[in-house]
């Protein structure tokens, strides 16, 4: 008798990117691309951002990157299948959940196949990156889609998976990401178990990642007065410390960009107004004029253009600062 063994994952309805049953899926799980900014591995996003998307809250995504990094999907797609065979064949992506951590979700953007298992599917993250940007990629995949990739592997319970990535829009480079036990077991599984538990089932937003993430979550209430703890008086005397150790660096760059600023203005005055300086009749240096910085004066625009402050005028949002309360007698 031939017993079959019931895969790691199940598969769930696969939503265009974006739609608004892609949005409302997502508020089921924790999907692998959430997963580094709860490991606080993401450049992009915090567990706060993750936390709110779960709560129905979109995340606000640069739309001409996104456009360009779904856009760029398919070349990069085709650029595997015709020129790195090793990968096997390639599928579109698909979206599963796991059985066994059933909060953990995963969308890669395309699945292969190994010959030796060719029924369960490999992931295959696509992803694009600047020119300026490559220099992250030199010592392999970076952490946060490393993590990425992980989850995609312990969802689908597969031993490998491959990211291709589009550098400066014209150089491919692909990596196959072997299956890191370790860090599922130890980081992946329990960090995201409790954020799903502690937090959005919870509905408790985790702690602010910003002084302005704080900002959004908390208004000073001037009737509520709170006891520092003493671990957190021994942290701000710490701050006090750096914070003076930072205003006295800044005093010393102040101090050498004067002085550099000075010799500048000799040497200026020296050549007067010839354009070309020279060290033993050879070229070493130019003087040439740039036009001056320009700015707007927000007080100007609100007083004399009042109509026009709402659309020139644009205010960032608030953030959270502390500071010392002058002496009271």
């Amino acid at each position: 008798m031939t017993t079959t063994t019931a895969p790691a994952y199940q598969r769930l309805v696969t939503h265009p990117q974006g739609s608004p049953e892609w949005h409302e899926q997502r508020t089921h799980g924790i999907g692998a691309s959430d997963v580094a900014a709860i490991l606080g591995l993401s450049p992009w996003q915090t567990p706060l951002g993750v936390y709110r998307t779960k709560m129905g809250v979109p995340n606000e995504i640069d739309e001409n990157l996104a456009f360009f990094g779904h856009a760029l999907e398919e070349p990069i797609a085709t650029w595997i299948i015709e020129k790195r065979p090793e990968v096997g064949p390639v599928s579109p992506g698909a979206s599963y959940r796991s059985r066994e951590w059933p909060w953990l979700t995963a969308a890669p953007d395309r699945l292969a196949y190994d010959r030796l298992r060719p029924g369960d599917p490999l992931p295959v993250e696509l992803k694009t990156s600047s020119a300026f940007g490559r220099e992250k990629w030199a010592d392999g995949v970076p952490l946060y889609y490393e993590a990425q990739v992980q989850t995609q592997l312990a969802v689908l319970g597969a031993p490998y998976g491959w990211l291709a990535v589009l550098h400066g829009g014209n150089t491919p480079e692909l990596f196959r990401v072997e299956r890191d036990d370790e860090f599922i077991v130890e980081h992946l599984i329990p960090k995201t178990r409790a954020f799903w538990e502690d937090h959005v089932l919870a509905k408790v937003a985790p702690e602010a990642s910003t002084a302005m993430e704080h900002a959004s979550l908390f208004t000073p209430d001037p009737e509520k007065t709170i006891e520092l703890a003493p671990t957190l008086e021994e942290a701000l005397d710490r701050r006090a410390v750096l914070l003076s150790d930072a205003l006295a660096e800044e005093k010393e760059a102040k101090a050498k960009r004067e002085e550099a600023d000075a010799i500048q203005l000799a040497v200026l005055n020296y050549a007067g107004d010839a354009q070309y300086i020279t060290i033993h009749g050879k070229p070493r240096w130019e003087i040439r004029q740039v036009k001056g910085r320009r700015s707007v004066s927000v007080a100007d625009v609100e007083q004399k253009h009042p109509e026009l402050y709402g659309d020139l005028v644009k205010t960032g949002n608030p953030r959270t600062v502390l500071s010392i309360m002058k002496d009271t007698k």
